[in-house]
């Protein structure tokens, strides 16, 4: 069955290092934390196999190195932190469903599965997302100066909120050959390079600093 670890009847905050959680073994899922805890802090290595992972918290989320597990799970009503040597490499899907928002220098990579931000996501360093055929979804806006490599392949591309306010460095989608759909303006300083077919819903612009917007597939809308 599950395995759930929490503060009873309080808040407070939750950390979890290496020297305080070496082995997780179960067969069934994993919970860590609830919407009544407080914050929750991942410093140790975490692998659970292809058991998924979920993490709940009030406050927020910090990983601070790499998680191999199934599905992860990330429901953070404060800000969900992944640091540079936070790299997740999971054999189902990836979720961030909380409110708060997120700031990232890690990467994900997942076997055929979805990736998705329901948050405004920051990255803090360069950022690779491969989700091998799944679908990489951002439901709000995603910032940083820094540069966002995406790889779905097959799996469809979705940004839904504008993308680089404050102008990303550079936004490539190198192998993917699924839809790509553009609901808000996207503006870069280097270049942008869109692979699969891309839709253009509600008129948004595509912005560099005298770069190339390169498309290798069809364009529609607009």
């Amino acid at each position: 069955g599950a395995v759930t670890i929490a503060i009873e009847g309080g808040t407070g905050d939750i950390q979890i290092a290496g020297s305080d959680l070496d082995v997780i073994s179960t067969t069934g899922s994993i919970i860590i934390g609830d919407s009544n805890s407080g914050a929750i802090e991942v410093g140790g290595a975490v692998s659970t196999g292809t058991i998924a992972l979920t993490l709940i918290s009030s406050g927020g989320v910090t990983l601070s190195n790499t998680i191999s597990s199934g599905a992860l799970t990330i429901t953070n009503a404060g800000t969900l932190s992944i640091a540079a040597g936070g790299d997740l490499t999971l054999s189902d899907a990836f979720t961030q469903d909380g409110a708060g928002s997120v700031s990232t220098a890690g990467d994900i990579t997942t076997t055929s599965d979805n990736i998705s931000f329901a948050s405004a996501v920051t990255l803090t360093s360069a950022v690779a997302l491969d989700s091998d055929g799944g679908n990489i979804t951002f439901s709000s806006t995603v910032d940083g100066g820094q540069t966002l490599a995406l790889d779905a392949a097959a799996g469809a591309i979705a940004f839904n909120g504008v993308v680089g306010a404050n102008p990303l460095t550079s936004l490539v989608t190198t192998g993917t050959t699924g839809a790509i759909t553009i609901s808000q303006n996207i503006e870069t300083t280097g270049v942008q390079t869109y692979t699969g077919p891309v839709t253009l819903s509600g008129s948004p612009t595509l912005t560099t600093s005298n770069n190339l917007v390169t498309f290798s597939g069809d364009v529609s809308g607009a």
